[in-house]
This record gives structure tokens, C-alpha cells and sequence, in this order.
């Protein structure tokens, strides 16, 4: 509950703070660079935790197999459904 709480004040005082800079017509340009240090950080965190955990190392090829087979079906019916309904609305159309 409480790092819930700090994640909702941290956005709320963001939020606020982008709002009193809107209103001023003030632009930070370091901005972007602080989100994008913060994201690397947030990466590489995320990275440190799962590297960390063993059980997720031993199943990497697991899960990479997995995905691979996921992304490659989900590509796959994009294609297909796009040349079945490109079809379809061409017949609609009485162009051919």
C-alpha cells in the first residue's frame, strides 16, 4: 500500500510540476534527457533482477522459443488476414 501511494505521489508531483511549466509556456530541454537516462537506468535494472534470478537463466531457451514461435504465428495471420480481407473489400467494390 505505501508503494502505491509513493508511485501515485511521484506522478501526481510530475504531473503537477509539467502542468505549472505548460502554464508559463516553459520548455526544459533537458528534459528529454533525463527521461531517457532514467529509462536506461530502469533497463538496466530490470535486467540486473532477471539476470539474477536462476530459475529464468536455466529456462531462457524456453522462453525464447516460445516467443519466437508466438511472434512468428501472430506475423503469419497478419498477412493472411490482410490479403483475405484486401480480397474482400475489392469483390465489395466491383473492382477486380
Amino acid at each position: 500500500m505505501l508503494l502505491t501511494l509513493l508511485y501515485f505521489s511521484a506522478a501526481s508531483f510530475g504531473i503537477y510540476i509539467g502542468h505549472l511549466m505548460h502554464k508559463k509556456n516553459k520548455e526544459i530541454k533537458s528534459i528529454s534527457k533525463i527521461q531517457i537516462a532514467m529509462i536506461i537506468f530502469l533497463i538496466s535494472a530490470m535486467g540486473a533482477k532477471i539476470g539474477n534470478n536462476k530459475e529464468i537463466i536455466d529456462s531462457l531457451g524456453t522462453i525464447g522459443l516460445s516467443s519466437f514461435l508466438i511472434v512468428s504465428m501472430a506475423i503469419i495471420f497478419s498477412i493472411i488476414l490482410v490479403f483475405i480481407f484486401k480480397r474482400l473489400l475489392k469483390m465489395g467494390d466491383g473492382e477486380e
